[in-house]
């Protein structure tokens, strides 16, 4: 069995409850070549969301760290779990300052500048580390004058001075 380091880029995580307190995790890699496909039970689940998992939920913690969503489709409503902003963001904030990825920095200046009202409204629950690392970073791919208002926003997200 293959275990990625941390949230692997380009794949999409569903957990699909199967009964029983039992949960099923499925990765699939949405483009080019998988380099991992994985069933899981619960009690693997709960042991494999650690610190080096860059904050995944834990199954005791899954509800909190979920939202459902209701869709009308031609089929009816349909209603999705989904990891909540809060949770992804926290994930990826720390994914970010331990791998330092380009694709981290990238995935957060997305959901800073999208999602900014709801990021603002809960950074204090973000890792004051974290948070002071990637505005760092970001103060260093966006210097001069031309870009001051930019680190000026994403610092006023983020609650850093």
């Amino acid at each position: 069995m293959k275990v990625p380091i941390g949230p692997p880029s380009g794949v999409m995580r569903v957990f699909v409850a199967v009964g029983n307190d039992k949960w099923v995790q499925v990765d699939i890699m949405v483009s080019g070549k998988a380099r991992f496909f994985r069933l899981s039970g619960s009690s693997l689940l709960t042991n494999y969301h650690s610190d080096p998992y860059y904050g995944a939920p834990k199954i005791e913690d899954f509800h909190k760290a979920t939202e459902t969503i209701s869709i009308q489709t031609v089929l009816g409503l349909r209603e999705y779990v989904l990891i909540n902003l809060l949770t992804h963001f926290q994930a990826k904030l720390r994914a970010f300052r331990q791998r330092n990825a380009t694709s981290d920095y990238q995935d957060l200046v997305f959901m800073c500048t999208t999602f900014f009202e709801q990021v603002a409204a809960f950074h204090d629950q973000l890792d004051y580390d974290h948070r002071a690392y990637f505005i760092q970073s970001f103060a260093k791919q966006n210097k001069g004058a031309l870009n001051a208002n930019r680190v000026k926003k994403i610092k006023k997200v983020f609650g850093v001075a």
